[in-house]
């Protein structure tokens, strides 16, 4: 039972934790939980896209057409071109000389399962170095590699099988991730019962990743014309998110979703930026996007639309985040890089509503974030709530050594009343320190 007395959404998460460990600033093992609203917060280059980009290598690995390796380096969530040179840790190892690989860990509950890779350049090529996997990090795991022979792989995975069948096991790679291959046939060779088939113990993770919604930082110019996909009845988007608005948009329209009418310009209007939103279909391959002119609904105004070009960038940066918010289904993550920016500060204040809401109906939302105000519009959202909303929310603050580089991680819990604990004071800090230097300037210019 949480603290505050009622119960959060029902939906599993797709993970509770995840780790990362010699990955870009981030030198030693940092363990993130997930929450329904994961806010990752802290100055640039504190290392919060360190925390994230590994999940979008993976996710970008998995939808590749072609199988590239365990890694695909450059492609549209992220684009790297060395892996030693950018990918991996550069400052002081502890284990001495260079860093040559970095790893990612993954944990779920219910049931228990843990699987951890790591990634190294192994002559000349990116490998899986080894995969480990089990119920629990400290007993009953098992550590594979690509080339364990069958006696070393043991009885994993274990399995049920009739009396007199042999079951022969290989390690294979499934894109990112390792697996096994099982070969099961009766001792009997004249016997035809036998069978052949893959068994992927990151499978959750896997599909996880697959269903990854990213909105990058940067959401696009507003256009005449959009690309009206056909999204049809699929929650997988790859690669980028905001693509997709346009033909979502139309897919809500041809069968009156109230998505449409009722719940996203609800949003848009709570933000100051519109009232209404429609999509006019031009072709069987185009549409246009309208928003009504004003940010409020006036007497015969319902005519008054215009193309989301005609007006500020506010509509079109915030326009692939509420729709995201609103065809996420409950359990599906949803990555947000600075969903603050081109808005207003009441508006990024606003944004907290559609990110809680969201949570609060088991989306998995995970924001990187510089908004002081959008941060306060959580706590305020929560407090006005009697912290029905607390337990949702998970808060990581993300700051670098000075000395060493190296990304430390604190995370803060929120009480029922909005506040959080021990936190770095950045946000709060700078702003009062600002607000004094502004008002002592005059007195120092006379003296």
């Amino acid at each position: 039972m949480p603290r505050n007395g009622k119960e959060p959404p029902s939906t599993k998460l797709p993970f509770r934790f995840w780790e990362i460990e010699r990955f870009k600033s981030i030198r030693d093992r940092t363990r993130m939980e997930l929450g329904h609203l994961t806010v990752l917060a802290g100055a640039n280059s504190s290392g919060k896209s360190s925390a994230i980009q590994p999940l979008l290598l993976l996710k970008q690995t998995l939808e590749s057409s072609q199988d590239v390796g365990p890694l695909r380096l450059d492609g549209p969530n992220v684009k790297f071109t060395s892996f030693e040179d950018q990918l991996l840790w550069k400052g002081p190892s502890s284990r001495g000389g260079k860093e040559k690989s970095f790893s990612i860990c993954f944990e779920a509950e219910n049931p228990r399962l843990v699987v951890e890779h790591t990634y190294e350049r192994n002559n000349g090529a990116i490998s899986i170095a080894e995969m480990t996997f089990g119920d629990n990090m400290k007993a009953g795991t098992v550590t594979v590699r690509e080339s364990m022979s069958e006696r070393d792989i043991g009885d994993w995975p274990r399995l049920k099988v009739p009396e007199g069948v042999e079951v022969k096991r290989e390690v294979v790679r499934d894109r990112c991730f390792l697996g096994f291959e099982l070969h099961a046939e009766p001792k009997d060779k004249e016997s035809a019962d036998n069978f052949r088939f893959q068994a992927t113990p990151a499978q959750r993770f896997r599909n996880a990743l697959m269903a990854m919604i990213h909105l990058p930082g940067l959401r696009g110019n507003p256009e005449r014309l959009y690309p009206i996909a056909q999204v049809g009845g699929s929650k997988l988007f790859p690669g980028l998110f905001p693509p997709y608005v346009a033909g979502i948009l139309h897919a809500w329209k041809d069968r009156g979703d109230d998505r449409l009418t009722k719940k996203l310009p609800a949003i848009l209007k709570d933000l100051g930026l519109t009232w209404k939103i429609d999509i006019k279909k031009l072709s069987d391959t185009e549409g246009e996007l309208l928003v009504g002119r004003l940010p409020q609904a006036v007497r015969g105004g319902g005519k008054d639309m215009v193309s989301i070009a005609d007006v500020g960038l506010g509509v079109s940066q915030a326009l692939p985040i509420a729709v995201a918010l609103l065809a996420a289904e409950p359990g599906q993550l949803v990555f947000i890089e600075q969903p603050e920016i081109h808005l207003h500060p009441r508006a990024q204040v606003a944004l907290a509503g559609p990110l809680l809401d969201a949570a609060a109906r088991g989306v998995v939302v995970v924001v990187e974030t510089h908004s002081r105000f959008l941060l306060l519009g959580i706590q305020e959202k929560i407090a006005a709530k009697s912290g029905y909303l607390s337990d949702l929310v998970k808060l990581h603050w993300f700051q670098r050594d000075p000395q060493t580089g190296a990304t430390n991680v604190t995370t803060g819990e929120l009480d029922k009343n909005g506040a959080f604990g021990d936190w770095p004071e950045d946000f709060a800090e700078t702003a009062m320190d600002i607000e004094r230097r502004f008002i002592e300037a005059p007195f120092e210019e006379d003296e």
